[in-house]
Protein backbone atom coordinates (compact mmCIF):
# COMPACT_ATOMS: atom_id res chain seq x y z
CA UNK A 1 0.00 0.00 0.00
CA UNK A 2 3.03 2.15 0.66
CA UNK A 3 4.31 1.78 -2.77
CA UNK A 4 0.83 2.50 -4.76
CA UNK A 5 -0.49 5.49 -2.99
CA UNK A 6 1.91 8.28 -4.40
CA UNK A 7 0.87 6.27 -7.65
CA UNK A 8 -3.05 6.85 -6.62
CA UNK A 9 -2.56 10.36 -6.12
CA UNK A 10 -0.75 11.13 -9.32
CA UNK A 11 -3.69 9.31 -10.98
CA UNK A 12 -6.57 11.91 -8.99
CA UNK A 13 -4.49 15.17 -9.73
CA UNK A 14 -4.61 14.39 -13.70
CA UNK A 15 -6.94 16.23 -15.71
CA UNK A 16 -7.93 13.38 -17.84
CA UNK A 17 -10.78 16.11 -19.92
CA UNK A 18 -7.50 17.91 -21.01
CA UNK A 19 -8.87 21.17 -19.94
CA UNK A 20 -6.81 23.51 -17.31
CA UNK A 21 -8.34 24.53 -14.30
CA UNK A 22 -10.29 27.75 -15.12
CA UNK A 23 -10.32 30.92 -12.67
CA UNK A 24 -13.77 32.23 -11.93
CA UNK A 25 -15.25 35.09 -14.05
CA UNK A 26 -14.68 38.53 -12.91
CA UNK A 27 -18.21 39.61 -11.47
CA UNK A 28 -20.27 41.57 -14.21
CA UNK A 29 -20.50 45.04 -14.07
CA UNK A 30 -23.42 46.53 -11.74
CA UNK A 31 -24.49 49.25 -14.67
CA UNK A 32 -23.38 49.20 -18.06
CA UNK A 33 -23.74 52.35 -20.85
CA UNK A 34 -23.34 53.20 -24.59
CA UNK A 35 -22.88 56.56 -26.15
CA UNK A 36 -23.25 59.07 -22.98
CA UNK A 37 -21.74 61.16 -20.87
CA UNK A 38 -20.09 61.43 -17.57
CA UNK A 39 -18.95 64.66 -15.60
CA UNK A 40 -16.18 64.51 -12.99
CA UNK A 41 -16.67 67.56 -10.74
CA UNK A 42 -14.77 68.43 -7.20
CA UNK A 43 -16.76 71.06 -4.64
CA UNK A 44 -19.58 71.09 -7.19
CA UNK A 45 -17.48 72.81 -9.86
CA UNK A 46 -16.83 70.69 -13.21
CA UNK A 47 -13.47 69.48 -13.61
CA UNK A 48 -13.96 67.25 -16.56
CA UNK A 49 -16.34 66.03 -19.34
CA UNK A 50 -16.07 62.05 -20.28
CA UNK A 51 -17.86 61.13 -23.65
CA UNK A 52 -17.60 57.40 -24.14
CA UNK A 53 -18.86 54.41 -26.41
CA UNK A 54 -18.93 51.75 -23.85
CA UNK A 55 -19.12 52.42 -19.99
CA UNK A 56 -19.33 49.47 -17.18
CA UNK A 57 -19.62 50.37 -13.37
CA UNK A 58 -18.49 48.07 -10.86
CA UNK A 59 -19.89 49.42 -7.55
CA UNK A 60 -17.53 46.86 -4.98
CA UNK A 61 -14.41 48.29 -6.58
CA UNK A 62 -15.96 51.73 -7.07
CA UNK A 63 -14.76 51.79 -10.40
CA UNK A 64 -16.06 52.86 -13.86
CA UNK A 65 -14.45 51.63 -16.72
CA UNK A 66 -14.80 52.70 -20.82
CA UNK A 67 -13.32 50.25 -22.97
CA UNK A 68 -14.15 51.39 -26.62
CA UNK A 69 -12.21 55.02 -26.82
CA UNK A 70 -12.82 58.15 -24.70
CA UNK A 71 -12.84 61.98 -25.57
CA UNK A 72 -12.05 63.69 -22.11
CA UNK A 73 -12.79 68.02 -22.01
CA UNK A 74 -10.45 69.00 -19.00
CA UNK A 75 -11.85 72.59 -16.99
CA UNK A 76 -9.06 74.48 -14.82
CA UNK A 77 -10.53 76.23 -11.78
CA UNK A 78 -12.24 78.86 -13.22
CA UNK A 79 -14.42 76.49 -15.10
CA UNK A 80 -12.69 77.61 -18.15
CA UNK A 81 -12.09 74.92 -21.01
CA UNK A 82 -8.41 73.66 -20.60
CA UNK A 83 -7.41 70.72 -23.08
CA UNK A 84 -8.98 67.41 -25.01
CA UNK A 85 -8.06 64.03 -24.39
CA UNK A 86 -8.60 61.27 -26.70
CA UNK A 87 -7.35 57.53 -26.01
CA UNK A 88 -8.67 54.07 -26.24
CA UNK A 89 -9.75 53.23 -22.84
CA UNK A 90 -10.10 54.60 -18.86
CA UNK A 91 -10.80 54.31 -15.68
CA UNK A 92 -12.71 56.78 -12.96
CA UNK A 93 -12.36 56.04 -9.68
CA UNK A 94 -15.52 56.59 -7.78
CA UNK A 95 -14.56 57.80 -4.16
CA UNK A 96 -12.46 61.05 -5.30
CA UNK A 97 -12.89 61.29 -9.25
CA UNK A 98 -10.21 60.40 -10.35
CA UNK A 99 -9.39 59.43 -13.68
CA UNK A 100 -6.77 56.95 -15.90
CA UNK A 101 -6.00 57.12 -19.57
CA UNK A 102 -4.39 54.60 -21.58
CA UNK A 103 -3.71 53.40 -24.81
CA UNK A 104 -2.86 56.02 -27.32
CA UNK A 105 -3.15 58.94 -25.00
CA UNK A 106 -2.95 62.23 -26.98
CA UNK A 107 -3.96 65.61 -25.09
CA UNK A 108 -4.06 68.69 -26.79
CA UNK A 109 -4.12 71.90 -24.84
CA UNK A 110 -6.22 75.15 -26.17
CA UNK A 111 -2.75 76.77 -26.08
CA UNK A 112 -2.06 74.59 -28.51
CA UNK A 113 0.64 72.16 -26.63
CA UNK A 114 0.25 68.47 -27.37
CA UNK A 115 1.21 65.67 -25.16
CA UNK A 116 1.44 61.86 -25.91
CA UNK A 117 1.62 58.78 -24.31
CA UNK A 118 0.11 55.58 -23.06
CA UNK A 119 -0.74 55.99 -19.74
CA UNK A 120 -2.10 59.50 -18.02
CA UNK A 121 -3.84 60.01 -14.65
CA UNK A 122 -6.01 63.13 -13.28
CA UNK A 123 -5.68 64.15 -9.93
CA UNK A 124 -9.31 65.65 -9.73
CA UNK A 125 -8.53 67.37 -5.90
CA UNK A 126 -5.50 68.69 -7.39
CA UNK A 127 -6.80 69.46 -11.12
CA UNK A 128 -3.39 68.11 -12.37
CA UNK A 129 -2.09 66.11 -14.89
CA UNK A 130 0.75 63.25 -14.47
CA UNK A 131 2.36 60.30 -16.57
CA UNK A 132 4.66 57.93 -14.80
CA UNK A 133 5.67 56.84 -18.13
CA UNK A 134 8.15 57.93 -21.78
CA UNK A 135 5.72 60.80 -22.56
CA UNK A 136 6.09 63.37 -25.55
CA UNK A 137 5.43 66.68 -24.96
CA UNK A 138 5.35 69.30 -28.06
CA UNK A 139 4.69 72.99 -27.82
CA UNK A 140 2.67 75.59 -29.56
CA UNK A 141 5.89 76.79 -31.52
CA UNK A 142 6.94 73.17 -32.36
CA UNK A 143 9.54 72.52 -30.06
CA UNK A 144 9.41 68.60 -28.88
CA UNK A 145 10.12 67.32 -25.43
CA UNK A 146 10.58 63.82 -24.21
CA UNK A 147 10.99 62.61 -20.38
CA UNK A 148 10.30 59.83 -18.50
CA UNK A 149 7.43 61.48 -16.57
CA UNK A 150 5.27 64.30 -16.93
CA UNK A 151 2.97 66.41 -14.91
CA UNK A 152 1.06 69.66 -15.75
CA UNK A 153 -2.20 71.78 -14.98
CA UNK A 154 -4.88 71.23 -17.17
CA UNK A 155 -3.53 74.21 -19.61
CA UNK A 156 -0.04 72.40 -19.64
CA UNK A 157 0.97 75.80 -18.63
CA UNK A 158 3.12 75.02 -15.76
CA UNK A 159 5.32 71.79 -16.89
CA UNK A 160 7.27 69.45 -14.71
CA UNK A 161 9.20 67.13 -16.78
CA UNK A 162 11.56 64.21 -15.72
CA UNK A 163 15.10 64.17 -17.38
CA UNK A 164 13.81 66.09 -20.48
CA UNK A 165 15.70 66.07 -24.03
CA UNK A 166 14.53 66.90 -27.29
CA UNK A 167 14.99 68.80 -30.48
CA UNK A 168 14.12 73.24 -30.58
CA UNK A 169 13.93 75.88 -33.78
CA UNK A 170 14.22 78.28 -31.28
CA UNK A 171 17.21 79.55 -29.02
CA UNK A 172 15.47 77.91 -25.27
CA UNK A 173 17.17 77.99 -21.87
CA UNK A 174 17.18 75.28 -19.14
CA UNK A 175 15.73 77.03 -16.45
CA UNK A 176 12.44 77.46 -17.49
CA UNK A 177 11.24 73.23 -17.48
CA UNK A 178 11.71 72.39 -13.87
CA UNK A 179 13.10 68.85 -14.34
CA UNK A 180 14.20 66.19 -11.70
CA UNK A 181 17.74 65.72 -14.22
CA UNK A 182 20.08 64.87 -11.58
CA UNK A 183 23.28 65.33 -14.05
CA UNK A 184 25.07 68.31 -15.51
CA UNK A 185 25.16 66.15 -18.86
CA UNK A 186 21.27 65.49 -18.99
CA UNK A 187 21.56 69.66 -19.33
CA UNK A 188 24.61 69.82 -21.56
CA UNK A 189 23.34 67.81 -24.61
CA UNK A 190 22.09 69.59 -27.56
CA UNK A 191 18.44 69.24 -26.28
CA UNK A 192 15.18 71.38 -26.27
CA UNK A 193 13.60 72.61 -22.90
CA UNK A 194 11.25 75.22 -23.17
CA UNK A 195 11.15 78.56 -22.12
CA UNK A 196 8.23 80.95 -21.04
CA UNK A 197 7.96 81.82 -25.25
CA UNK A 198 6.94 78.03 -25.30
CA UNK A 199 4.16 78.74 -22.61
CA UNK A 200 6.10 76.28 -20.50
CA UNK A 201 6.95 77.46 -16.70
CA UNK A 202 8.78 75.83 -13.73
CA UNK A 203 6.07 74.03 -12.00
CA UNK A 204 5.00 75.83 -8.04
Amino acid sequence: MTILLPALLLVACEDFGGNTVQRPAEKPPDQEGWDSVIILTNLGRRTAVIEYQHMTKYLNKKQTRFDDGIKVDFFNKDGEHASHLTAGRGIVYDARNNFDAYDNVILISDSGSVLQTEELKWDNARKKIYSNVFSTFTTAEGDTLYGNSFESDARMQNVKINQPRGITHTSLSLSNVESEADSAADQSMDTAIADSSANVEGSQ
